[in-house]
C-alpha cells in the first residue's frame, strides 16, 4: 500500500495522480483487479482507491477504450467486495450485466463474462449473509437472482471464439445454483444444470 500512496501523492500535468495512470497501465494484470482492492480493504483505504478507480474509468471512457472501462469497473466492484460492501459491489456488477451488451473484441467479451462471475459470487455472499446454512427461505431472493443471472448469461455466452479461448465464460451462476439446490433438497434441478 505504501507504493500506492506514493503514486497517489504525485500528480501529472493532466491533473490525475500517478496511481490513476498506474491503474490504466496495469489493465490485464492481477494487481489492478485483485491486489489493489484487497490492499485497500485491509488498510481502510477503500474510499480513496474507489475514487481513483472512478477517475481511471472516466479516462478510459474518454479514450473510448471499452476493455479498460469494463476491466476497471470490475475492479471497482472488487474494491467494494473486498471491503465487505456487497450492496455497492452488486450495483456496479448489475449495471454492467444488465445494461451493457458484449460488443467488440474477445478481450471485451472476457471482461463482460467476468462481470457475470463477479455478480454470481456476490449473490452467493449475500445469501451467506442471510443464512450461513443456505437452507432457510432467507436465501430465496438470492436463488431467484442467481436463476435470472444464469438465464441471462446463457443468452450472451460466447460460442464463436478461438479454441484456446473456450471456457472463459463459464456460467458461475449455474455452479452456485447447483449448491443451493442440493442444500434445499432440489436434486432434480441440480442435475439439470
Amino acid at each position: 500500500m505504501k507504493l500506492l500512496k506514493e503514486l497517489d501523492e504525485r500528480y501529472t500535468e493532466e491533473g490525475h495522480s500517478r496511481l490513476v495512470w498506474f491503474m490504466l497501465d496495469q489493465i490485464g494484470y492481477d494487481s489492478t483487479r485483485d491486489w489493489i482492492p484487497e490492499a485497500a480493504a485491509r488498510t481502510n483505504n477503500t474510499a480513496t482507491i474507489a475514487r481513483r478507480y472512478q477517475a481511471a474509468i472516466a479516462l478510459a471512457q474518454d479514450a473510448q477504450n471499452s476493455r479498460s472501462e469494463f476491466y476497471l469497473r470490475n475492479a471497482l466492484g472488487q474494491v467494494y467486495r473486498a471491503a465487505g460492501d456487497y450492496d455497492r459491489a452488486i450495483a456496479i456488477q448489475e449495471e454492467i450485466c444488465q445494461e451493457w451488451k458484449p460488443r467488440g473484441s474477445i478481450a471485451v467479451r472476457v471482461e463482460y463474462a467476468n462481470s457475470f462471475k463477479n455478480l454470481a459470487c456476490l449473490y452467493y455472499l449475500k445469501a451467506l449473509q442471510s443464512d450461513a446454512t443456505l437452507r432457510t427461505v432467507a436465501v430465496d431472493p438470492w436463488i431467484v437472482k442467481l436463476e435470472e443471472l444464469q438465464v441471462q448469461q446463457s443468452k450472451h455466452q460466447n460460442r464463436n471464439v478461438p479454441l484456446h479461448m473456450a471456457g472463459f465464460d463459464v456460467n458461475e451462476a449455474s455452479i452456485f445454483l447447483v449448491l443451493f439446490y442440493r442444500f434445499r433438497d432440489r436434486p432434480d434441478e441440480a442435475r439439470e444444470l
